[in-house]
């Protein structure tokens, strides 16, 4: 047999280094972003309340003390830092669209997790979905948008930029590595990721069974991140919240 002519890896195992890459995520999630953004427009246009999904909110917030704003802001600073990152790994532009379709089933099986789960929970601890009067009152189409920013947004918010600072500064500074490392860090920003859906911005009281779910939600998606990548956490996350939403389960 002739080794020469064996491909260095597999189709499995160049589908899912191709999945991982930056500007592969970013391909993937931009309909997400662009249908949420768009959806904000018109349901801002349509005389409703100007509602923003938090992260986006926050994201766009602090661009503004760094002296960037716009309508935009938030999906500009995500843009800049995928292509940076991707310019930075020094990988190959080039992605098959065959490579987005299986992304897309992927995100199908692993928003099936978290919704079992909430809907686990509500059986056990006989709890009605928790939801804030503000959203009782929006539209199903709104909630609808929001979710699609959730996913998007939350994951770059808490995944992407802050559990990634918690590794860079426990492995620093604390020492940490290995398996107390990865812990403290996912369940911090589980934790952190939890506690952001409630307050005076989202209109929802703390309960401690949905900041239960959020945490365990939280390190869920750390670990679709950690292991598939930001474009499959992100992807699950939104599909999640569709399938919730529609569902009347609570997130």
């Amino acid at each position: 047999m002739n080794y020469d002519d064996v491909p260095s890896s597999s189709p499995y195992v160049t589908y899912l280094e191709e999945s991982r890459k930056p500007f592969t995520s970013f391909l993937f999630c931009l309909p997400l972003f662009v249908a949420y953004h768009v959806g904000i427009w018109l349901i801002h246009a349509g005389g409703y309340p100007a509602w923003l999904n938090g992260a986006d909110l926050w994201l766009a917030r602090s661009m503004g003390v760094l002296g960037v704003s716009g309508p935009l802001v938030s999906l500009f600073t995500v843009t800049i830092v995928f292509l940076g990152l991707q310019q930075h790994t020094g990988k190959s532009w080039k992605l098959k669209s065959s490579t987005l379709l299986l992304m897309l089933l992927e995100c199908v099986v692993f928003c099936v997790p978290p919704f079992l789960l909430g809907r686990l929970l509500q059986y056990v601890m006989q709890l009605a979905a928790t939801v804030s009067t503000q959203a009782e009152e929006m539209p199903q189409l709104a909630k609808i948008v929001l979710g699609l920013g959730a996913g998007v947004y939350e994951e770059f918010l808490f995944r992407m930029l802050l559990m990634s600072f918690f590794f860079f500064i426990f492995r620093k500074f604390a020492r940490l590595k290995g398996h107390v490392l990865y812990a403290t860090a996912v369940l911090l920003q589980a934790v952190l990721f939890a506690l952001f859906h409630y307050g005076p911005d989202t209109g929802e009281a703390f309960s401690l069974q949905t900041f239960a779910f959020r945490t365990i939600a939280g390190v869920y998606f750390a670990y679709l991140y950690q292991e598939r990548g930001f474009g499959i956490a992100a992807g699950s996350h939104a599909a999640y919240n569709i399938v919730a939403i529609l569902n009347s389960s609570f997130r």
